[in-house]
Protein backbone atom coordinates (compact mmCIF):
# COMPACT_ATOMS: atom_id res chain seq x y z
CA UNK A 1 0.00 0.00 0.00
CA UNK A 2 0.91 3.51 0.01
CA UNK A 3 0.88 6.98 2.19
CA UNK A 4 -0.61 8.33 -1.29
CA UNK A 5 -4.28 7.29 0.02
CA UNK A 6 -7.34 8.37 0.50
CA UNK A 7 -5.92 11.70 1.65
CA UNK A 8 -3.67 11.96 -1.02
CA UNK A 9 0.17 12.69 0.39
CA UNK A 10 1.70 12.34 3.59
CA UNK A 11 -0.77 14.06 6.46
CA UNK A 12 1.36 13.31 9.51
CA UNK A 13 4.46 11.61 10.18
CA UNK A 14 2.38 8.73 11.42
CA UNK A 15 -0.07 8.54 8.56
CA UNK A 16 -1.40 5.19 7.10
CA UNK A 17 -1.24 3.12 4.65
CA UNK A 18 -4.71 3.84 3.89
CA UNK A 19 -6.68 1.41 1.85
CA UNK A 20 -9.64 -0.62 3.67
CA UNK A 21 -7.53 -0.34 6.76
CA UNK A 22 -4.09 -0.38 7.60
CA UNK A 23 -1.93 -1.54 4.45
CA UNK A 24 1.83 -1.71 4.10
CA UNK A 25 4.38 -1.18 1.60
CA UNK A 26 5.86 -4.57 0.99
CA UNK A 27 9.38 -5.72 -0.81
CA UNK A 28 11.52 -8.58 -1.20
CA UNK A 29 14.82 -9.43 -0.51
CA UNK A 30 15.38 -9.40 -4.15
CA UNK A 31 14.41 -6.54 -5.28
CA UNK A 32 16.33 -4.42 -2.15
CA UNK A 33 19.30 -6.08 -3.86
CA UNK A 34 18.77 -5.98 -7.27
CA UNK A 35 18.50 -1.53 -6.08
CA UNK A 36 21.23 -1.62 -3.50
CA UNK A 37 23.99 -3.82 -6.38
CA UNK A 38 22.75 -1.21 -9.13
CA UNK A 39 25.75 0.89 -9.16
CA UNK A 40 28.20 -1.99 -8.86
CA UNK A 41 26.50 -4.26 -11.47
CA UNK A 42 26.19 -0.97 -14.32
CA UNK A 43 30.06 -0.63 -13.14
CA UNK A 44 30.66 -4.23 -14.34
CA UNK A 45 29.11 -3.86 -17.29
CA UNK A 46 30.91 -0.75 -18.48
CA UNK A 47 34.45 -2.34 -17.18
CA UNK A 48 33.31 -5.17 -19.30
CA UNK A 49 32.74 -3.12 -22.18
CA UNK A 50 36.04 -1.01 -21.79
CA UNK A 51 37.82 -4.55 -21.49
CA UNK A 52 36.36 -5.62 -24.92
CA UNK A 53 37.60 -2.37 -26.60
CA UNK A 54 41.15 -2.74 -24.66
CA UNK A 55 41.60 -6.39 -27.00
CA UNK A 56 41.38 -4.79 -30.21
CA UNK A 57 44.98 -4.16 -31.77
CA UNK A 58 46.33 -0.31 -31.00
CA UNK A 59 45.61 0.91 -34.56
CA UNK A 60 41.72 0.37 -34.27
CA UNK A 61 41.35 1.71 -30.88
CA UNK A 62 43.53 5.21 -32.43
CA UNK A 63 40.08 4.94 -34.85
CA UNK A 64 37.99 5.97 -31.79
CA UNK A 65 39.83 7.71 -29.67
CA UNK A 66 36.50 9.32 -27.64
CA UNK A 67 35.39 5.80 -26.50
CA UNK A 68 36.67 5.96 -22.91
CA UNK A 69 36.06 9.75 -22.47
CA UNK A 70 32.19 8.29 -23.06
CA UNK A 71 32.81 5.40 -20.99
CA UNK A 72 33.91 7.70 -18.10
CA UNK A 73 30.83 9.87 -18.60
CA UNK A 74 28.75 6.91 -18.77
CA UNK A 75 29.86 5.62 -15.12
CA UNK A 76 29.18 9.39 -14.19
CA UNK A 77 25.60 8.66 -14.90
CA UNK A 78 25.56 5.48 -12.91
CA UNK A 79 26.26 7.43 -10.17
CA UNK A 80 24.09 10.05 -10.27
CA UNK A 81 21.70 7.35 -11.33
CA UNK A 82 22.35 5.67 -7.98
CA UNK A 83 21.57 9.05 -5.83
CA UNK A 84 17.90 8.56 -6.98
CA UNK A 85 18.04 4.85 -5.63
CA UNK A 86 19.81 5.57 -2.73
CA UNK A 87 16.97 8.01 -1.39
CA UNK A 88 14.29 5.68 -2.18
CA UNK A 89 16.08 3.05 -0.17
CA UNK A 90 16.63 5.79 2.76
CA UNK A 91 12.86 6.44 2.50
CA UNK A 92 12.13 2.85 2.78
CA UNK A 93 14.31 2.06 5.37
CA UNK A 94 12.41 5.25 7.44
CA UNK A 95 9.02 3.73 6.64
CA UNK A 96 9.94 0.30 7.71
CA UNK A 97 10.76 2.27 11.17
CA UNK A 98 8.07 4.04 11.25
CA UNK A 99 6.00 0.89 10.88
CA UNK A 100 4.62 1.70 7.36
CA UNK A 101 6.56 -1.09 5.24
CA UNK A 102 8.03 -4.21 5.70
CA UNK A 103 10.29 -6.75 4.11
CA UNK A 104 8.09 -9.99 2.37
CA UNK A 105 10.27 -12.61 3.11
CA UNK A 106 8.19 -14.91 1.31
CA UNK A 107 7.67 -13.24 -2.02
CA UNK A 108 11.01 -15.49 -4.18
CA UNK A 109 13.36 -16.44 -0.93
CA UNK A 110 15.51 -13.91 -1.85
CA UNK A 111 17.75 -12.67 1.66
CA UNK A 112 18.90 -9.64 2.12
CA UNK A 113 22.61 -9.04 0.83
CA UNK A 114 22.30 -12.10 -1.90
CA UNK A 115 23.56 -12.21 -5.30
CA UNK A 116 20.99 -10.69 -7.73
CA UNK A 117 21.10 -12.12 -11.04
CA UNK A 118 21.15 -10.33 -14.45
CA UNK A 119 16.86 -10.44 -15.01
CA UNK A 120 16.23 -8.34 -12.06
CA UNK A 121 19.75 -6.05 -12.77
CA UNK A 122 18.32 -5.12 -16.05
CA UNK A 123 14.69 -4.81 -14.88
CA UNK A 124 16.46 -1.95 -11.84
CA UNK A 125 18.37 -0.19 -15.21
CA UNK A 126 14.81 -0.76 -17.07
CA UNK A 127 13.00 1.60 -14.35
CA UNK A 128 14.85 4.73 -14.90
CA UNK A 129 13.12 4.31 -18.33
CA UNK A 130 10.02 4.08 -16.86
CA UNK A 131 10.76 6.97 -15.07
CA UNK A 132 11.68 9.07 -18.27
CA UNK A 133 8.29 7.88 -19.05
CA UNK A 134 5.74 8.20 -16.34
CA UNK A 135 7.39 11.40 -14.70
CA UNK A 136 9.36 13.42 -16.75
CA UNK A 137 8.29 16.44 -19.04
CA UNK A 138 10.39 14.25 -21.70
CA UNK A 139 7.87 11.51 -21.60
CA UNK A 140 4.72 13.75 -22.35
CA UNK A 141 4.41 12.77 -25.83
CA UNK A 142 4.74 9.20 -25.21
CA UNK A 143 1.96 9.64 -22.60
CA UNK A 144 -0.30 11.94 -24.58
CA UNK A 145 -0.21 8.93 -26.98
CA UNK A 146 -1.76 6.28 -24.95
CA UNK A 147 -2.91 8.43 -21.62
CA UNK A 148 -4.93 11.05 -23.29
CA UNK A 149 -7.13 8.55 -25.45
CA UNK A 150 -8.39 6.99 -22.18
CA UNK A 151 -8.86 10.01 -20.67
CA UNK A 152 -11.11 11.03 -23.39
CA UNK A 153 -13.03 8.78 -23.16
CA UNK A 154 -13.43 8.53 -19.17
CA UNK A 155 -14.66 11.54 -19.33
CA UNK A 156 -17.13 11.22 -22.34
CA UNK A 157 -18.59 8.09 -20.24
CA UNK A 158 -17.89 8.18 -16.60
CA UNK A 159 -18.58 12.46 -16.33
CA UNK A 160 -18.25 13.38 -12.89
CA UNK A 161 -21.21 14.80 -11.62
CA UNK A 162 -22.94 17.37 -8.82
CA UNK A 163 -23.89 14.10 -7.23
CA UNK A 164 -21.38 11.54 -7.99
CA UNK A 165 -17.68 11.50 -8.05
CA UNK A 166 -16.69 7.95 -9.42
CA UNK A 167 -14.51 5.73 -8.33
CA UNK A 168 -11.62 3.95 -10.87
CA UNK A 169 -9.57 1.26 -10.92
CA UNK A 170 -6.05 1.25 -12.71
CA UNK A 171 -4.34 -2.19 -12.42
CA UNK A 172 -1.08 -2.73 -13.98
CA UNK A 173 -0.40 1.03 -12.55
CA UNK A 174 3.48 0.23 -12.45
CA UNK A 175 4.98 4.24 -11.32
CA UNK A 176 1.31 5.44 -11.65
CA UNK A 177 1.11 8.42 -13.45
CA UNK A 178 -1.81 6.83 -15.57
CA UNK A 179 -3.43 7.08 -12.39
CA UNK A 180 -2.61 10.46 -10.88
CA UNK A 181 -4.06 11.37 -14.13
CA UNK A 182 -7.13 10.15 -13.70
CA UNK A 183 -7.15 11.56 -9.39
CA UNK A 184 -6.58 15.02 -11.51
CA UNK A 185 -9.67 15.27 -13.24
CA UNK A 186 -11.56 14.55 -10.49
CA UNK A 187 -11.87 10.77 -10.07
CA UNK A 188 -11.57 8.49 -6.76
CA UNK A 189 -8.64 6.20 -7.75
CA UNK A 190 -7.33 2.87 -6.72
CA UNK A 191 -4.09 1.85 -8.47
CA UNK A 192 -3.33 -1.96 -7.98
CA UNK A 193 -0.30 -2.99 -8.81
CA UNK A 194 1.94 -6.50 -7.78
CA UNK A 195 5.77 -5.84 -8.64
CA UNK A 196 7.51 -4.83 -5.60
CA UNK A 197 10.38 -2.83 -7.49
CA UNK A 198 7.22 -0.89 -9.07
CA UNK A 199 5.48 -0.33 -6.45
CA UNK A 200 8.13 0.75 -4.46
CA UNK A 201 9.12 3.00 -7.25
CA UNK A 202 5.22 4.50 -7.44
CA UNK A 203 4.87 4.76 -3.69
CA UNK A 204 8.18 6.84 -3.41
CA UNK A 205 7.20 9.36 -6.15
CA UNK A 206 4.05 9.98 -4.94
CA UNK A 207 5.38 10.29 -1.18
CA UNK A 208 8.50 11.35 -1.27
CA UNK A 209 9.74 13.69 -4.46
CA UNK A 210 8.67 17.12 -5.16
CA UNK A 211 8.74 18.51 -8.43
CA UNK A 212 11.87 18.22 -10.50
CA UNK A 213 13.69 16.51 -7.49
CA UNK A 214 16.30 13.80 -9.52
CA UNK A 215 18.33 14.03 -12.74
CA UNK A 216 18.72 11.22 -14.28
CA UNK A 217 19.85 9.44 -17.37
CA UNK A 218 17.15 6.90 -18.52
CA UNK A 219 18.97 5.33 -21.33
CA UNK A 220 22.47 5.17 -19.94
CA UNK A 221 22.46 1.51 -20.16
CA UNK A 222 20.63 1.26 -24.17
CA UNK A 223 23.69 0.17 -26.21
CA UNK A 224 21.93 -0.69 -29.62
CA UNK A 225 20.61 1.42 -32.25
CA UNK A 226 22.29 4.85 -30.20
CA UNK A 227 22.21 8.11 -32.45
CA UNK A 228 25.19 9.72 -30.78
CA UNK A 229 25.99 9.88 -27.27
CA UNK A 230 24.48 13.12 -26.14
CA UNK A 231 21.26 12.17 -27.39
CA UNK A 232 20.89 9.14 -25.92
CA UNK A 233 23.47 7.29 -23.47
CA UNK A 234 23.77 11.03 -21.66
CA UNK A 235 20.36 12.38 -22.02
CA UNK A 236 19.41 13.49 -18.88
CA UNK A 237 15.92 14.43 -17.94
CA UNK A 238 14.43 15.41 -14.36
CA UNK A 239 11.54 13.89 -12.64
CA UNK A 240 8.86 14.25 -11.31
CA UNK A 241 7.88 17.34 -13.71
CA UNK A 242 4.79 17.68 -11.71
CA UNK A 243 4.26 17.83 -7.74
CA UNK A 244 2.35 14.02 -7.14
CA UNK A 245 1.13 15.26 -3.90
CA UNK A 246 -1.09 17.75 -5.63
CA UNK A 247 -3.80 15.34 -6.23
CA UNK A 248 -4.51 11.88 -4.22
CA UNK A 249 -4.20 8.39 -5.64
CA UNK A 250 -4.78 4.83 -3.30
CA UNK A 251 -2.25 2.31 -3.74
CA UNK A 252 -2.75 -1.40 -3.49
CA UNK A 253 0.09 -4.10 -3.14
CA UNK A 254 -1.91 -7.22 -4.65
CA UNK A 255 -2.56 -8.96 -7.75
CA UNK A 256 -5.42 -8.03 -10.11
CA UNK A 257 -7.47 -11.40 -9.48
CA UNK A 258 -7.49 -11.60 -5.93
CA UNK A 259 -8.61 -7.68 -5.66
CA UNK A 260 -11.59 -8.29 -7.92
CA UNK A 261 -12.58 -11.28 -5.67
CA UNK A 262 -11.95 -9.18 -2.48
CA UNK A 263 -13.71 -5.50 -3.64
CA UNK A 264 -16.66 -6.91 -5.58
CA UNK A 265 -18.84 -4.24 -7.30
CA UNK A 266 -16.85 -1.12 -5.77
CA UNK A 267 -16.10 0.51 -8.67
CA UNK A 268 -17.55 2.87 -11.38
CA UNK A 269 -14.71 2.15 -13.96
CA UNK A 270 -11.83 0.19 -14.92
CA UNK A 271 -8.88 1.23 -16.80
CA UNK A 272 -6.58 -0.70 -18.46
CA UNK A 273 -3.48 0.12 -20.41
CA UNK A 274 -1.23 -2.27 -21.58
CA UNK A 275 -2.26 -3.93 -19.31
CA UNK A 276 -4.64 -7.37 -20.57
CA UNK A 277 -1.50 -9.32 -21.85
CA UNK A 278 0.00 -9.72 -18.67
CA UNK A 279 -2.65 -12.47 -17.66
CA UNK A 280 -1.64 -16.07 -17.79
CA UNK A 281 -5.40 -16.24 -18.54
CA UNK A 282 -7.43 -13.57 -19.76
CA UNK A 283 -10.47 -15.02 -19.27
CA UNK A 284 -9.53 -14.50 -15.44
CA UNK A 285 -9.02 -10.68 -16.25
CA UNK A 286 -12.04 -10.92 -18.10
CA UNK A 287 -14.59 -12.38 -15.50
CA UNK A 288 -12.40 -10.14 -12.77
CA UNK A 289 -13.76 -7.18 -14.43
CA UNK A 290 -17.34 -8.09 -13.94
CA UNK A 291 -16.48 -8.47 -10.34
CA UNK A 292 -15.28 -5.76 -9.43
CA UNK A 293 -17.34 -3.31 -11.47
CA UNK A 294 -20.56 -2.03 -10.37
CA UNK A 295 -23.69 -2.90 -12.38
CA UNK A 296 -23.21 0.19 -15.20
CA UNK A 297 -19.79 0.21 -15.22
CA UNK A 298 -17.61 0.72 -17.72
CA UNK A 299 -14.51 -1.06 -18.76
CA UNK A 300 -11.63 1.16 -20.95
CA UNK A 301 -9.21 -0.24 -22.68
CA UNK A 302 -6.07 0.45 -24.64
CA UNK A 303 -3.24 -1.85 -25.66
CA UNK A 304 -1.74 -4.66 -27.46
CA UNK A 305 -1.90 -8.45 -27.12
CA UNK A 306 1.69 -8.43 -26.84
CA UNK A 307 1.49 -11.60 -24.76
CA UNK A 308 4.42 -11.78 -21.84
CA UNK A 309 4.17 -15.10 -20.43
CA UNK A 310 4.97 -17.85 -23.12
CA UNK A 311 2.81 -19.84 -25.02
CA UNK A 312 2.35 -23.16 -22.97
CA UNK A 313 2.37 -20.80 -19.78
CA UNK A 314 -0.81 -18.83 -20.70
CA UNK A 315 -4.18 -18.61 -22.44
CA UNK A 316 -3.82 -16.75 -25.53
CA UNK A 317 -7.05 -14.90 -27.82
CA UNK A 318 -7.52 -12.58 -30.52
CA UNK A 319 -8.73 -9.38 -29.73
CA UNK A 320 -11.93 -10.41 -32.09
CA UNK A 321 -12.21 -13.59 -29.49
CA UNK A 322 -11.82 -11.13 -26.23
CA UNK A 323 -14.34 -8.76 -27.51
CA UNK A 324 -16.85 -11.83 -28.51
CA UNK A 325 -16.66 -12.99 -25.19
CA UNK A 326 -17.49 -9.84 -23.57
CA UNK A 327 -20.62 -9.09 -25.67
CA UNK A 328 -21.98 -12.33 -26.06
CA UNK A 329 -21.17 -13.77 -22.82
CA UNK A 330 -19.97 -11.29 -20.03
CA UNK A 331 -22.74 -8.49 -20.09
CA UNK A 332 -20.65 -6.07 -22.09
CA UNK A 333 -21.73 -3.38 -24.75
CA UNK A 334 -19.02 -1.65 -26.48
CA UNK A 335 -19.36 2.20 -27.14
CA UNK A 336 -16.46 2.85 -28.90
CA UNK A 337 -13.80 0.67 -31.00
CA UNK A 338 -10.42 2.28 -32.71
CA UNK A 339 -6.90 0.87 -33.69
CA UNK A 340 -3.80 2.69 -32.63
CA UNK A 341 -1.42 1.76 -35.23
CA UNK A 342 1.62 2.71 -33.07
CA UNK A 343 1.94 3.89 -29.21
CA UNK A 344 5.70 4.27 -28.26
CA UNK A 345 6.76 2.66 -25.28
CA UNK A 346 9.87 4.07 -23.16
CA UNK A 347 11.75 4.78 -26.76
CA UNK A 348 13.79 7.46 -26.81
CA UNK A 349 12.70 10.29 -30.02
CA UNK A 350 16.36 9.63 -31.77
CA UNK A 351 16.61 5.72 -31.46
CA UNK A 352 17.26 3.95 -34.96
CA UNK A 353 14.45 1.02 -33.65
CA UNK A 354 11.98 2.62 -31.57
CA UNK A 355 9.74 0.49 -29.19
CA UNK A 356 6.49 0.38 -31.21
CA UNK A 357 3.03 -1.16 -30.35
CA UNK A 358 -0.07 -1.16 -32.67
CA UNK A 359 -3.19 -0.77 -29.53
CA UNK A 360 -6.94 -1.18 -29.62
CA UNK A 361 -8.92 1.09 -27.59
CA UNK A 362 -12.25 0.50 -26.87
CA UNK A 363 -14.86 1.66 -24.50
CA UNK A 364 -17.47 -1.19 -23.12
CA UNK A 365 -20.34 -0.55 -20.69
CA UNK A 366 -21.05 -3.33 -18.24
CA UNK A 367 -24.51 -4.77 -17.48
CA UNK A 368 -24.81 -7.87 -14.97
CA UNK A 369 -28.51 -8.95 -16.13
CA UNK A 370 -27.04 -9.22 -19.71
CA UNK A 371 -24.39 -11.69 -18.31
CA UNK A 372 -25.09 -15.31 -20.13
CA UNK A 373 -22.64 -17.46 -18.13
CA UNK A 374 -23.05 -21.53 -18.63
CA UNK A 375 -22.99 -23.31 -15.61
CA UNK A 376 -19.62 -24.78 -14.31
CA UNK A 377 -19.31 -28.49 -15.12
CA UNK A 378 -20.35 -30.83 -12.23
CA UNK A 379 -16.60 -32.81 -12.17
CA UNK A 380 -17.48 -36.73 -11.11
CA UNK A 381 -14.87 -38.13 -8.61
CA UNK A 382 -12.74 -40.53 -10.46
CA UNK A 383 -13.24 -44.13 -10.07
CA UNK A 384 -10.00 -46.06 -8.48
CA UNK A 385 -9.12 -49.52 -10.16
CA UNK A 386 -10.42 -52.09 -7.25
CA UNK A 387 -7.71 -52.89 -4.05
CA UNK A 388 -5.70 -50.27 -5.65
CA UNK A 389 -4.74 -47.73 -3.41
CA UNK A 390 -5.51 -44.07 -4.26
CA UNK A 391 -2.96 -41.94 -6.25
CA UNK A 392 -2.57 -38.37 -5.49
CA UNK A 393 -3.88 -36.11 -8.08
CA UNK A 394 -1.61 -34.74 -10.55
CA UNK A 395 -1.76 -30.83 -9.81
CA UNK A 396 0.17 -29.80 -12.96
CA UNK A 397 2.98 -27.14 -12.12
CA UNK A 398 3.19 -27.69 -8.70
CA UNK A 399 6.47 -26.25 -8.59
CA UNK A 400 5.14 -23.05 -10.08
CA UNK A 401 4.03 -19.86 -7.87
CA UNK A 402 0.05 -19.27 -7.32
CA UNK A 403 -0.80 -17.55 -10.13
CA UNK A 404 0.70 -20.14 -12.60
CA UNK A 405 -0.98 -22.93 -10.35
CA UNK A 406 -4.68 -21.24 -10.95
CA UNK A 407 -3.60 -20.80 -14.47
CA UNK A 408 -3.27 -24.61 -14.46
CA UNK A 409 -6.43 -25.50 -12.78
CA UNK A 410 -8.32 -23.24 -14.98
CA UNK A 411 -6.76 -24.76 -17.93
CA UNK A 412 -7.33 -28.32 -16.91
CA UNK A 413 -10.94 -26.98 -16.16
CA UNK A 414 -11.23 -25.66 -19.04
CA UNK A 415 -9.92 -28.68 -21.37
CA UNK A 416 -12.70 -30.82 -19.89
Amino acid sequence: GSRAGADGGRTSETDDFTQEGRMQLRCCGTTLNALEQYKAYSMKDIALAEDDFGTLPQRQQELVPAFYVRTEAQKHAVEQNFEAIKDMLAQYEKDIAEGHATHDEGCCGGARGGHVDSMHQSMIQNSFMQFYREWSADGAVERAECFQPLLDQLVKHVPITAVQKPTVLVPGAGFCRLPWEVAKLGYTVEACECSHAMMMSASYILNHCPQNKHTIYPFVHVTANVTTTEDMLLKKVTFPDVNPADHHVSLTDTDFVSLCDARQGSFDCVVTCFFIDTAFNILDYLEGITRVLKDGGWWINLGPLHWVHPPRESIRLTMAEIQEVMTTRLGFTISHHERFPYCHYCSPPTTLMPMVFGGELFAAQFSRGAMKLAPAPVKQPAQQPAQQPAQQQDSGFTQRDNKRLRYTRTYKQAKQ
